[in-house]
């Protein structure tokens, strides 16, 4: 129901910062048995980056997706499928992979 998403991005000389927040709303999912239906809480996810100009059109960039390694609350256990699936799959707004740090060059010629 609610998604709010803030982010902020800085340039000085050859280097660029950026930071990014996403507060995800509670949301509930609903099943053919009414017993069954979850609530999920509030959450905040925040994405970060840095990269630096070289010359010649190269650039370096190290960030990290879900810096803070935010899960989703994990299903009741008759949603689980057994235990298979402790995350509501394809009902989590943001994924429950965790964090995701990467490095990439890119050159534009």
């Amino acid at each position: 129901k609610d998604k709010l998403v803030v982010g902020l991005d800085y340039d000085r000389e050859a280097w660029s910062f950026g930071v990014g927040a996403t507060a995800y709303g509670e949301y509930t999912t609903y099943n053919t048995n009414p017993a069954l239906d979850q609530t999920f809480g509030r959450e905040v996810v925040l994405d970060a980056a840095v990269s630096y100009r070289f010359a010649r059109g190269l650039t370096a960039t190290v960030g990290a997706d879900n810096l803070t390694d935010a899960y989703p609350d994990k299903v009741i256990a008759p949603n689980s499928n057994s235990g298979i699936f402790p995350y509501a799959v394809g009902n989590t707004p943001f994924g429950f992979n965790g964090a995701f740090y990467y490095a990439r060059l890119n050159w534009v010629f």
